[in-house]
């Protein structure tokens, strides 16, 4: 039988969708309504202290209320059956990873490992785990990458919508997981 190649997934932002429960406790917790541009550390309104604050708060006991990309199902499912096996890298501590092992059991992902990256570059975990591709929704977590032999995938979301693949760039820039399946079976 023949091995399995290892894609890293990232997982708010590709699997999960966050950006609702952002703004939602956004409101609860600081008392600001936010667009889903708005929704990330470097774009958050009142800074990264208080958008570290608000990821804390959710990312642990709320992060069944994360959307499943409903798309997302049926691809790993596919992929995983033909000849690829599925690893999270997530930026997150080990107690915010255990709560996306939860969301992973309870949507039944295909997802192999899950592994914290918080502490070290995902570029380091990914030569570790021997990724063939990885796919991440923030394109500078993507750049430290661009001179390995790893497959770059950019999810295009709402909230990203301002970042920009640079002219040249080997990084694929996607905005549905049926394009990613389409990239994948052609490699």
């Amino acid at each position: 039988m023949q091995e399995k190649e290892t894609i890293a997934l990232d997982f708010d932002g590709c699997i999960a969708l966050g950006d609702t429960v952002k703004m939602k406790y956004a409101k609860l917790l600081h008392n600001i309504d936010i667009s889903p541009a708005q929704t990330l550390k470097q774009t958050y309104p009142l800074g990264e202290k208080k958008y570290v604050e608000l990821v804390q708060y959710i990312n642990i006991d709320y992060i069944l209320e994360y959307k499943l990309d409903p798309t997302c199902i049926p691809v790993l499912k596919k992929l995983s059956e033909d000849c690829f096996r599925f690893v999270i890298l997530s930026s997150r501590t080990k107690k915010e990873i255990d709560a996306v092992k939860k969301f992973v059991e309870h949507h039944r992902l295909p997802i192999e490992e899950l592994h914290a990256t918080l502490l070290e570059p995902k570029r380091q975990k990914c030569l570790e785990i021997g990724a063939k591709a990885i796919v991440e929704d923030c394109l500078y977590k993507l750049e430290p990458l661009e001179n390995d032999p790893i497959e770059l995938f950019f999810f295009r979301r709402p909230w990203n919508a301002h970042e920009k693949v640079k002219e040249g760039s080997r990084v694929k820039e996607i905005s549905h997981w049926d394009e990613f399946t389409e990239a994948m079976v052609r490699l």
